[in-house]
């Protein structure tokens, strides 16, 4: 907007006849001119904004292609490995439909064993009830019959007792008679009775089979409750793998990125080892000539090992010789010790008598000294010993 009404104030300016400026046409036109300068400022300053905004969106856009990239190749890689590990889950999966249905199997069995049993019962019962409704009928028609014999029986007493007064032989006959007809009927009773008590037992045993399948019901159906926590714990086992393929899935992942650094690596060590086998191949020569070289070394050395060798023969033979001498040296400074003892004590008993020379102790103590000193040599092992020996100045007894 602004540029358009710069642009339609020179328009008008220009316009005008003989361009007649005013002084306020003057004003007018230094106003118009800046801001016709604060305008492209403005819009200058407009420009850079959009330039710098639509780099940011293009870095933007830019940086979001690469994390696109790099999660599709992130997703075809989890992808690869979500189907190799379904693969297996899908075998495990198989083979938990396969120990599934066994027990469903297992199960149908033992619901049907089950339901025989529930049969079993039911028949059972209905048996017991048939029975225990014939057996009340029985033992009520026998009560009646017991009831009727029971009032023939009072009948017959009274009749008895007319008769006795009538006819007591007769009479006494007719008593034994019902006597044993009443004899009889307790017998009867008496197996009524025990035909009773076996019936009571028989229920008893029906009873007791009853609990026995009861039971066995009940244990079929723990087992049943086994069976259903074992699908549950292997459905939480079916989890607990899926949930251990997704974390195999991500170290997978990071085993691969760590794969392919790996092979960078042994590219990166394969070119060093031709760079090396390069140099083994230049310096193959010079190890010749330095080989040629040690060979002369060597010869050289031996030389001087032969040489050594012929001097530590002789100077163990001179130790040898050395020791024979201080060994003889030494049996004769003994003596001489032991004569020198003897007159010592022969002048503790003779006080007055004169002394003898010195000269010989002085000998004999520079011979011990020199003996000592000897063997210390000798003692030393080594090529270091012989050295200081051959370097110290021996002495030379004199006897």
């Amino acid at each position: 907007m602004h540029i358009l009404h710069i642009l339609h104030s020179i328009l008008t300016f220009f316009a005008t006849p003989y361009f007649k400026m005013s002084r306020a046409s003057a004003l007018t036109w230094v106003v118009l001119i800046t801001n016709a300068d604060l305008a492209i400022k403005n819009l200058q300053d407009v420009n850079m904004a959009h330039a710098v905004y639509i780099q940011y969106l293009e870095e933007r856009v830019r940086k979001g292609q690469q994390k696109q990239m790099k999660m599709r190749n992130y997703a075809w890689s989890c992808a690869i490995l979500l189907l190799e590990r379904i693969a297996v889950i899908e075998a495990q999966a198989r083979d938990t439909q396969i120990d599934l249905a066994e027990k469903e199997e297992e199960l149908e069995t033992v619901r049907q064993a089950y339901n025989h049993a529930q049969a079993r019962i039911v028949s059972l019962e209905n048996a017991l009830s048939k029975n225990a409704s014939e057996h009340k009928d029985h033992i009520r028609a026998l009560a009646m019959s017991n009831l009727a014999m029971l009032k023939i029986n009072r009948a017959q007493g009274d009749e008895l007792k007319n008769l006795q007064s009538q006819v007591g032989d007769h009479a006494i006959a007719r008593q034994e008679e019902q006597q044993a007809e009443a004899q009889r009927i307790n017998m009867k009773t008496a197996k009524i009775e025990a035909m009773t008590k076996q019936r009571k037992m028989s229920r008893r045993v029906q009873e007791t089979r009853q609990h026995a399948h009861r039971q066995i019901i009940m244990a079929h159906a723990d087992k049943i409750a086994d069976l259903e926590k074992t699908v549950t714990a292997k459905d939480k086992m079916v989890k607990k793998l899926r949930s251990k393929v997704a974390s195999l899935e991500r170290i997978a992942t990071g085993a691969i990125a760590e794969r392919k650094e790996r092979e960078n690596e042994v590219l990166s060590l394969q070119a060093e080892v031709g760079q090396m086998k390069e140099q083994v191949a230049e310096g193959a020569v010079t190890m010749v000539v330095r080989q040629l070289a040690m060979t002369e070394q060597l010869g050289a050395m031996e030389k001087r090992a032969e040489e050594a060798e012929e001097q530590v023969t002789s100077l163990m033979r001179e130790r040898e010789e050395n020791a024979a001498k201080v060994h003889h040296t030494i049996c004769r400074l003994a003596s001489v010790h032991a004569k020198q003892m003897a007159d010592l004590e022969a002048r503790k008993m003779n006080v007055d008598a004169p002394a003898p020379a010195t000269v010989i102790g002085k000998r004999t103590s520079e011979s011990l000294d020199f003996s000592v000193r000897h063997v210390g040599r000798q003692r030393r092992s080594g090529v270091q010993g012989r050295q200081e020996e051959n370097a110290r100045p021996q002495k030379r007894v004199r006897w």
